[in-house]
């Protein structure tokens, strides 16, 4: 898909995005005036809420169940790390595959460290701009609008502080030159 022309172009320099949510995620690659899905990854919802029922006991007392109870573990853990994985192995591929210069990254604040992390060294350091929010559902252009807008907001105003310093040159000039 052609990028518009008041969003970033990445002319000569191939960037990925990488956006995930809890258990998608979506890699973009961006170059030359170009955007276009790599590769979508969806893990599904587990059967059950738990990985066992290790722990579960039952206390019986007069022909009947005094207590029960369960010491379930959620399978939240087993699924961040199957999807941090298979996340690893597809940012890799893509990365062998289109070399690029820059990783721009979306994902959820709680998940930043964890994505962060599960990324290779050298992959990490392409890392470039980290966007927090569950992005997989957002069209292409609104990432790249974000991307945008956070490097506007980082970049120094050069110009404006030139047209200042210009101005205060001036008044110190006047000053000077009226005392």
């Amino acid at each position: 898909m052609t990028i518009k022309q008041e969003l970033p172009q990445f002319e000569g320099k191939p960037a990925l995005l990488v956006v995930t949510g809890m258990q998608s995620a979506k890699i973009y690659l961006a170059l030359n005036k170009e955007i276009m899905v790599l590769e979508e990854m969806s893990l599904p919802n587990p059967e059950s809420e738990y990985s066992d029922r290790e722990g579960h006991f039952k206390q019986r007392g007069n022909q009947a169940f005094i207590a029960s109870g369960s010491v379930y573990e959620p399978k939240k853990g087993y699924l961040l790390n199957k999807f941090l994985s298979k996340l690893r192995e597809m940012v890799i591929a893509q990365d062998i595959k289109h070399a690029p210069d820059e990783i721009y990254l979306f994902t959820p604040d709680y998940m930043k460290n964890d994505v962060r992390k599960s990324l290779t060294n050298p992959l990490a350091d392409k890392v470039v701009m980290e966007l927090e929010g569950n992005f997989v559902d957002s069209h292409e252009f609104d990432l790249l609008k974000l991307i945008q807008d956070k490097k506007e907001r980082e970049e120094p105003r050069s110009l404006v502080s030139r047209e200042v310093k210009k101005l205060l040159k001036k008044k110190k000039i006047l000053r000077s030159a009226a005392s």
